[in-house]
């Protein structure tokens, strides 16, 4: 073999290991990915954000906008009117409250459940909503990952903060959103995403247009071509496909595309942007809806117990007090009782963590269970229901209870009483 030929193969084997490396990065876990970017939990330089319980996206805005906010400190949140210091677990509420908020509420997003898309809203475009709407994101994602802030724009701050703090992820963005966002290509706008009644209609109309009536379709649709920007008036039947798309494209992208580029600035401010477009498709679960509720096995992974000494009386009822439980764990799972349902370990999960779901990347420590007497008033008539502290993620289990009977009906009883933070 010639020089030329060794040059040749050193370089094919370059660019194949070259490959190799790319595609290992590429398999990383959205929690690797994330977690290299988090917000120092450990801190004392603390970002205060205040708000109302009801109006949580118009004082987030607020917090948002001041200049003197950092979207690379911890957040602290305090709400109004109620009384838990946090450490941890309001901020967890928040979080996800604040992308609740900003799916169904602020005017930034719309489209059915699971396929978001950006609103075309000239108001909130004039006032940074959308760029807010991004930092949140990151902020959410990020007390995790490290960025210039600018507090002139705002939507896509608001993904990026809820994820670096350890909140949960948007998910639910339209796939073709996404593919947008993290620069991959756009082929899967469809008609289940338009959120315009009128517009999906008349879309509709061409879409089931039959070959003998498809030309008379599309010419009484003229004006509605031309709105959407085509000034190709006459179509064959065979580019039917091709018209329905652009159309769709037209309402999910087009005419939006400032207010979805302010959002992926946003998510540039935050630090989230670079992820998301090194990565997509590690990404593409926190910002994709995925109909994959928590389950039992996942949530006994979450727990740490704190047992009294092996021998000791406490520890043999703290075993006792574990085998209800775990017993209660399995009658949700297998579904045996009608007071149980799918929703009951996400009834759990908030009300000891005050998040919905399980974080991109995880919570920061254990749920740990700890032990209390159910009858410590000297009344065994009178049983304390077990409680929690969503600050500490701390679950409190009855000691002295029967049965699985009795345990079930007092856990039904402290989750339809929960309502705030702190102990319950």
């Amino acid at each position: 073999m010639g020089l030329q030929g060794h040059i040749m193969t050193m370089a094919t084997s370059s660019i194949l290991n070259m490959m190799k490396e790319v595609d290992d990065l590429k398999k990383k876990s959205s929690s690797e990915i994330l977690s290299g970017i988090q917000v120092n939990h450990e801190t004392e330089d603390f970002q205060v954000i205040r708000v109302r319980r009801n109006h949580i996206w118009e004082d987030s805005l607020r917090a948002f906008k001041k200049h003197s906010f950092s979207h690379q400190k911890l957040l602290r949140i305090h709400f109004i009117g109620e009384e838990a210091e946090d450490a941890g677990g309001p901020r967890r509420e928040y979080l996800r409250l604040l992308m609740k908020e900003l799916a169904e509420k602020s005017g930034v997003l719309e489209g059915p459940e699971g396929h978001k898309v950006v609103t075309a809203n000239s108001l909130l475009v004039f006032n940074k909503e959308y760029f807010y709407a991004g930092l949140m994101v990151s902020v959410v994602y990020s007390h995790f990952a490290h960025g210039p802030f600018r507090p002139r724009q705002f939507a896509h701050v608001t993904v990026s903060v809820s994820l670096r703090q350890g909140g949960p992820g948007i998910c639910c963005l339209s796939p073709m959103l996404y593919s947008y966002i993290s620069n991959q290509p756009v082929h899967d706008a469809t008609l289940h995403d338009v959120a315009d009644y009128t517009a999906r209609a008349n879309i509709e109309k061409i879409q089931n247009a039959e070959e003998k009536e498809f030309t008379q379709t599309v010419k009484s649709l003229a004006d509605f071509l031309i709105a959407c920007g085509l000034s190709k008036l006459t179509w064959s039947f065979e580019e039917k496909s091709v018209l329905v798309k652009l159309l769709c494209l037209h309402f999910l992208l087009h005419r939006s595309k400032i207010g979805v580029d302010q959002f992926t600035d946003g998510l540039k401010a935050g630090g989230l942007l670079e992820h998301i477009q090194n990565y997509p498709m590690s990404l593409k679960e926190v910002f994709i809806y995925s109909d994959t509720p928590i389950n039992v096995t996942k949530f006994r992974s979450l727990l740490k117990y704190n047992y009294s000494p092996l021998g000791s009386n406490s520890r043999e009822a703290e075993e006792m007090a574990v085998l209800l439980w775990e017993e209660y764990l399995d009658d949700i799972e297998e579904e045996e009782t009608p007071d149980l349902n799918p929703d009951t370990l996400k009834e759990l999960l908030i009300f000891v963590t005050g998040a919905e779901q399980i974080p991109p990347c995880g919570f920061d420590k254990k749920i740990e269970i700890c032990f209390y007497d159910a009858h410590e008033s000297g009344n065994p008539n009178v049983c304390r229901l077990p409680y929690a502290s969503t600050c500490s993620m701390t679950l409190y289990l009855p000691l002295g209870l029967k049965d699985v009977v009795e345990f079930k009906t007092v856990m039904a009883k402290s989750l339809e009483g929960y309502g705030g933070f702190g102990s319950i």
